[in-house]
């Protein structure tokens, strides 16, 4: 399900979000003011609702879900 609602396919580590904390500490961020940084795998970038593929999860009709991929992937004209 992770993989299916987050786009970097698994939950942000401990370490890591102790590596945000840190540069945030840092000198390196002396010119960061008034911005939120959101470390979520890009959670909230894409619609939980979506899986990897991003075709609804709640299609379970495998033709439908495999028509969808397929228009998804189409090349524009």
């Amino acid at each position: 399900l992770e993989r299916a609602v987050i786009p970097l396919g698994r939950r942000v580590q401990p370490d890591e979000i102790a590596a945000a904390a840190l540069f945030l500490l840092s000198d390196l961020s002396s010119a960061i003011t008034g911005q939120t940084l959101v470390l979520d795998g890009g959670a909230l970038a894409k619609p939980g609702f979506l899986d990897e593929d991003d075709v609804p999860v709640f299609v379970t009709d495998k033709s439908l879900r495999d028509r969808m991929r397929a228009s998804k992937t189409r090349p524009t004209r």
